[in-house]
């Protein structure tokens, strides 16, 4: 993770930070303790500078009392990861804890307030602002539409003023606000570098492809129906020596003679090699170890 090419980000869920709720009497019978998960996470700490951890946690387990909760809280002090999906123990059906007692919901729903409470007091992204970063963009924009959205190394999220033109590329963002869950800035100029050719876009190929059809239905050649300046759209006679006044401005038309017999082939697609892609992996592990990967 300490390649260029890789996000420095990995999702390793602990779901507990108690023994007694991970492989004690009655619980989930996982494959690893706490110090097993500590010991993941010290180790990528040292090794991978910056490196972000996302973990799971499950509050409620039929088995978890007072004490294990705590030590779940300790976990999150100690760590105090950017990323962690909160969720209430539900009991899916067919597994042995579907068929243990449970514990009353509002003390689960308690101890799931008080564990959000604690994780979004967090505000990791301070250290970002007034600085500048290398961000990579995919094709991600947000839920407005207005901001593209982008990421550090460390997978953090970043979002600047939409710009699709950044889709496929990395850029130097300066960072001007720190959020609890990204961070926002503006591009500097002249930094922006593509690393994804992409195709053209998808209502030109649309266009091109009906016109195509429509021609080939009517035994009609595809062709450049109007000359002269602010012409050039592509279309197709309707009759054979007719020409298309109504398609240009100017009313210089050709004449189209009609195909008898020929037909426009429309199987031909365009290729594209050497392109450069984003690519996300996942990797199994002790905890289950999430790897995502950009673009080299």
């Amino acid at each position: 993770m300490n390649l260029p090419q890789v996000f420095s980000f990995l999702h390793v869920p602990v779901q507990s930070g108690s023994d007694d709720v991970l492989v004690g009497e009655g619980g989930m019978n996982r494959e690893y303790t706490r110090r097993d998960f500590e010991k993941v996470c010290d180790e990528l700490i040292k090794s991978v500078p910056d490196i972000t951890i996302a973990t799971d946690i499950i509050c409620g387990f039929p088995n978890e009392k007072e004490d294990d909760f705590k030590q779940t809280m300790s976990l999150m002090e100690k760590y105090r990861f950017h990323i962690c999906n909160i969720s209430q123990f539900y009991p899916r059906p067919g597994t042995v804890a579907a068929r243990m007692k449970r514990i009353d919901t509002k003390i689960v729903k308690g101890r799931s307030r008080e564990f959000s409470t604690l994780f979004n007091s967090f505000k990791p992204y301070k250290k970002y602002v007034s600085t500048t970063q290398t961000v990579f963009f995919g094709l991600e924009s947000d839920n407005t539409k207005t901001m593209s959205v982008g990421h550090l190394k460390n997978y953090t999220k970043v979002l600047v003023p939409i710009d699709l033109e950044l889709r496929g590329c990395k850029a130097e963002v300066e960072i001007e606000k720190g959020e609890r869950f990204h961070i926002s800035g503006k591009v500097v100029p002249n930094s922006v570098v593509r690393l994804v050719a992409l195709p053209k876009e998808d209502s030109e190929e649309k266009k091109e492809t009906e016109t195509e059809e429509n021609c080939d239905e009517q035994n009609y050649k595809v062709v450049d129906s109007c000359v002269g300046d602010g012409c050039g759209e592509t279309g197709c006679s309707s009759k054979g020596e007719e020409k298309k006044e109504e398609c240009c401005g100017t009313g210089d038309c050709q004449s189209v003679e009609k195909v008898e017999e020929e037909k426009v082939d429309t199987s031909e697609t365009s290729s594209f090699t050497d392109v450069k892609f984003m690519v996300a992996v996942t990797l199994p592990a002790v905890a289950g170890l999430s790897l995502v990967i950009y673009a080299i």
